[in-house]
């Protein structure tokens, strides 16, 4: 615990001192502003930006491809719900191309409403016999660990 704050970041900065004629040298940490961010538990921090994602699997990749209309039309189809996908983030998750990958990269929804996410998580067993599946998505330690 340093000056009350525990598990803080400080931006120091270390100088080197004479103390006196026959002492020799030393350090010293002098602390040159305030706490920048509280790690209580980092691992947390990562999950954090995790857990209003989800990641959908089986959506075809194309070179022209539009993210946001092939979810809208997979959603009213498959689901027979309405998300809407003016509030979230669609990515692909990577997107190189290997000359032996023959499964589709998956895709990244990041939701910024939690109802929304709700309701897509709840319906995800719509997708039975079907190409596409949802996950959570998780770190490789969270995925190793389960």
């Amino acid at each position: 615990m340093m000056n009350g704050v525990k598990g803080a970041l400080f931006k120091c900065v270390l100088r080197e001192a004479l103390v006196g004629p026959q002492t020799g040298r030393a350090l010293f940490l002098d602390m040159i502003g305030p706490p920048t961010e509280t790690l209580v538990n980092p691992q947390k921090s990562n999950s954090d930006d995790r857990s209003m994602n989800l990641v959908l699997y089986g959506v075809t990749e194309n070179d022209e491809e539009d993210l946001l209309s092939k979810l809208a039309e997979i959603t009213t189809k498959h689901l027979q719900i309405q998300v809407p996908i003016e509030k979230m983030i669609v990515t692909r998750i990577g997107t190189q191309k290997g000359k032996f990958r023959t499964r589709p990269h998956p895709l990244r929804l990041k939701f910024k409403d939690d109802a929304d996410l709700v309701q897509f998580w709840r319906t995800r067993f719509r997708f039975k016999g079907t190409q596409f599946s949802v996950s959570e998505d998780l770190s490789l330690r969270a995925r190793i660990e389960k």
